[in-house]
């Protein structure tokens, strides 16, 4: 669902990440496995968080759709203006690791057993994007419009033995 929702409208993506991996924290609360719709809704997709090492994620998305096929994704948070955002990065086998891209995502738990999660608006960030600047700074001067984030997904936690 990653794969294919993050490719919807054309998100703002960037060879760079905001930040190095050395410095990511992991969130207790986003470890485990999240049943997730969004944007035009569609069908839901399993979206499980597990720790990698100390700082990064491992994702695996994926859909209840027998013979569906899954993806992986190397997720780790950077801190940007007192936030957590989200750097995303597909592992595909067939791309190169300097040709993976990064998306960015913002999270928050709108209550205990719920999951927001937003994008940047492609259109928001784009003049930003055109004149060159770094992620860093693209998310930066967005942050200063406050429609520069827009719905991605709605999780709900998937409890044990559901």
């Amino acid at each position: 669902m990653l794969s294919s929702l993050v490719l919807v409208g054309c998100p703002y993506d960037s060879p760079t990440p905001l930040g190095p991996a050395s410095e990511g924290r992991i969130d207790p609360l986003l470890l485990g496995t999240w049943r997730c719709t969004g944007g035009e809704g569609g069908e839901p997709s399993l979206v499980s968080f597990r720790q990698f090492d100390e700082t990064q994620y491992y994702v695996v998305v994926g859909s209840d759709i027998e013979g569906e096929e899954s993806a992986t994704f190397r997720v780790y948070s950077s801190l940007v203006r007192d936030a957590s955002y989200l750097n995303v990065q597909e592992l595909k086998d067939d791309t190169s690791h300097s040709e993976r891209r990064f998306v960015f995502l913002s999270y928050s738990f709108p209550d205990a057993d719920a999951l927001a999660v937003e994008e940047l608006d492609l259109d928001r960030v784009q003049a930003a994007q055109d004149s060159g600047l770094e992620a860093l700074q693209v998310l930066e001067a967005a942050l200063d419009d406050p429609d520069a984030l827009v719905p991605f997904l709605d999780c709900v936690r998937e409890r044990e033995g559901e």
